[in-house]
């Protein structure tokens, strides 16, 4: 696989996918090509630390070691935790750098990002765009009336998937869509079949909330 290059700019997590993938986010198509892309801003980090959730869309293990102290070090001081969601304890689990608690990184996983004032504007990454069909996510359903979180990532083989409609529609058993806002640090929720569809992107992270018929992995 050709090498690609991501670009973060600390602008609200967005992430555009010119004929490769440029990946950002704020301070605190079946067939994929791989020819570099990037992307730059002048914008200023927050005055406050703030939560980026970010995806691995790309085999970045080149770069640096995957493990959230790798992230950390790779990312610079500014980083004040990496945070991952555990679907089957439903809780965070927050490794702070230095600290104990080191967890593995996966491509194609959804992380936190708890970024301070200092973040550069600008981050990058280089990696492998990951075979076609080689991103699955093994999926945490409720066994009862209610739902469980998963955080996942959209692969980049998945370009049909344009809205929060469509990844419900194509998980199934799918209780509710959400978005992390970092530009207003919170959560943004869609219920299918209800208002508030909201668009999304491939190589960007979600979590969804799955009932007792959602199947076990995705896609």
């Amino acid at each position: 696989m050709k090498r690609i290059l991501i670009t973060g700019l600390f602008v609200g997590l967005l992430l555009v996918l010119l004929v490769g993938a440029v990946f950002a986010l704020k301070g605190p198509a079946s067939t994929q090509t791989a020819a570099p892309a990037d992307t730059t801003a002048n914008l200023a980090p927050t005055a406050t630390d703030s939560y980026n959730f970010i995806a691995l869309p790309l085999d970045s293990t080149d770069s640096f070691s995957y493990t959230a102290s790798g992230l950390a070090n790779y990312v610079g001081s500014s980083v004040s935790a990496v945070i991952k969601w555990d679907a089957t304890n439903q809780q965070y689990v927050t490794y702070t750098p230095g600290g104990p608690g080191d967890f593995a990184l996966e491509t194609g996983g959804a992380y936190f990002l708890l970024l301070d004032s200092t973040a550069d504007n600008v981050l990058s990454f280089v990696g492998d765009v990951p075979p076609q069909g080689s991103i699955s996510f093994s999926l945490v359903k409720d066994t009862g009336s209610g739902c469980k979180y998963n955080a996942i990532s959209i692969p980049l083989d998945q370009g049909q998937i344009t809205m929060a409609s469509d990844l419900a529609n194509s998980i199934g058993g799918v209780d509710a869509v959400i978005k992390w806002d970092a530009t207003n640090q919170q959560y943004v929720t869609y219920t299918p079949g209800g208002p508030g569809d909201f668009a999304v992107s491939i190589g960007y992270p979600y979590f969804v909330c799955l009932n007792s018929s959602a199947p076990s992995t995705w896609p």
